[in-house]
């Protein structure tokens, strides 16, 4: 498993604001994040920020007001 030794932390809205703050701490306390955002384009910018700063991260296209995205 490629994050055995890693806590995973999937966060919401997480490309942009209070999102964004949320995962760069997450990150900085030596989680992996998941970036969930309906705007992918941003969610992938921010995941690659963090991976440029050392960080492990992905990013997900996701509206959580669909169940069919989440």
């Amino acid at each position: 498993m490629k994050y055995a030794d890693k806590k995973i932390a999937v966060v919401t809205g997480g490309a942009m604001g209070i999102g964004a703050e949320a995962a760069a701490s997450l990150a900085k306390d030596g989680h992996h994040v998941v970036i969930c955002d309906i705007n992918v384009d941003a969610a992938q910018r921010f995941s690659r920020q963090l991976r440029e700063q050392g960080f492990t991260a992905d990013a997900r296209q996701v509206d959580v007001a669909s169940v069919e995205s989440v």
